[in-house]
């Protein structure tokens, strides 16, 4: 490879560029393979800087491997961060979870596939203090169905153009930041009065690939993460631990909505002092002392929401409206995902919204948690629901894409906020 490198600078070529790869058979594939050619060979460019061509890795954004026994050795996020010190370009693809098929970013691909480009662009702003160029040269990587036929097919050209378009849009504009950046964003704004928010239900993804269904999430452009936790005796439930709401406060650039179904309040709200959490809600039926449990969430740094299950009625607010920031709607008994809607739950929410204007309250936001399907949605947000929190009955929905369902839930959305009512004046 030396000798390569003063044969390229005889040629005039200023980089040369080698591609980390996802087999133990071709190194550098290992993270600690990268770094020790990285370093060695920067290393003796700059002994010889007038006599050899610089030294840059072209990583595949798809590449990840399976040890022997098919356990995961290191994934592609873990891969592509260690070469971002001699990043010189980007192959840009997609894959499955086994790293066996590769493909490009049409929409059916897209819902497969366990690449969220935008989480790369990410990466490369975190760290282009560390980055060697200025320039990134990134390409799509595309095998086609091919069969013998040339680049001419038209099924090839479709996936170009499908996938091209949406590298345009996820990976060129710009993508959201993390944590380690979160200094150079705004501070979240309050949605305007005529913007409904989706919160997709984390406990619907699957727990073992949480982290490719999170990116997959962020990708979609939704407002926030609703994250459940329960202990098992308020609820008979218990399907989220603590321990991914600590991982997700530099791991998302998402507000994270967090709903305690706990009989412990306070002890779960202390422990999520510090975590990054945007907002809490509890369960006005399980709070021994809820205008302090209420204060004592904003005293943390995040917003605070008062939880009613179906049958609680809306006094519960009476005493409370001056420590709340949003009241959160339960219109299925709380505990399990894939229920029924509650049969008054509709008039609960038209309820709700008439209370909070009358009583001076109308910039408090309505969440609505439970079955909120595509069939249920216009009728919850003219009803006033600001917030919905999404699951199996719709951004999960099975019969289509992820993308697919968050269009068919933005046109629910667009149906229902037709049909809303006007607030009611209070003098």
């Amino acid at each position: 490879m030396k000798e390569l490198m003063h044969f390229a600078e005889d040629q005039g070529i200023e980089w040369l560029t080698i591609e980390p790869m996802s087999c133990l058979a071709e190194p550098p594939t290992l993270p600690c393979e990268m770094k020790l050619m990285g370093e060695e060979l920067t290393a003796y460019h700059e002994a010889n800087a007038d006599s050899t061509a610089k030294i840059g890795y072209c990583t595949d954004i798809a590449h990840g491997y399976l040890n022997a026994d098919e356990s995961e050795g290191f994934n592609h996020i873990e891969l592509f961060k260690a070469s971002l010190p001699w990043l010189y370009e980007i192959h840009l693809k997609n894959t499955d979870d086994r790293f066996n098929s590769t493909f490009g970013f049409q929409a059916a691909n897209v819902e497969k596939g366990i690449v969220d480009v935008a989480h790369f662009r990410e990466m490369l702003v975190e760290n282009a203090d560390i980055i060697p160029v200025e320039t990134m040269g990134c390409y799509l990587e595309i095998g086609g169905p091919k069969l013998g036929r040339d680049y001419s097919d038209g099924q090839v050209a479709e996936q170009l153009r499908e996938s091209l378009i949406y590298l345009k849009e996820n990976f060129m504009q710009e993508a959201p930041v993390s944590e380690a950046i979160a200094s150079r964003i705004p501070e979240i704004q309050t949605p305007a009065k005529d913007e409904v928010v989706i919160a997709p239900s984390m406990m619907c993804v699957d727990p073992l690939n949480f982290e490719s269904a999170l990116r997959r999430v962020e990708a979609l452009g939704t407002g926030m993460l609703h994250m459940d936790v329960m202990d098992g005796h308020f609820v008979p439930n218990a399907p989220m631990g603590l321990a991914m709401i600590e991982a997700l406060k530099e791991r998302t650039h998402l507000p994270v909505d967090v709903h305690l179904m706990v009989s412990d309040n306070d002890f779960f709200v202390s422990l999520l002092e510090g975590w990054n959490v945007y907002q809490i809600s509890v369960h006005a039926e399980a709070c021994q002392h809820l205008d302090r449990t209420l204060s004592r969430i904003r005293e943390i740094g995040a917003k605070a929401g008062i939880a009613l299950n179906p049958s609680t009625p809306l006094s519960a607010l009476d005493f409370i409206l001056d420590r709340i920031d949003y009241v959160l709607l339960m219109t299925v008994n709380p505990g399990f995902a894939g229920q029924k809607m509650t049969p008054a739950s509709i008039q609960k929410i038209a309820d709700c919204r008439e209370y909070l204007d009358a009583h001076g309250y109308g910039h408090v936001p309505i969440q609505v948690d439970g079955n909120v399907s595509f069939e249920n949605i216009p009728g919850m947000v003219a009803a006033g629901a600001d917030n919905l929190v999404a699951g199996t009955s719709s951004i999960f929905h099975s019969a289509a894409s992820w993308p697919e369902n968050i269009k068919t839930m933005k046109a629910a959305i667009a149906e229902g906020l037709a049909a809303r009512k006007p607030a009611i004046a209070v003098s």
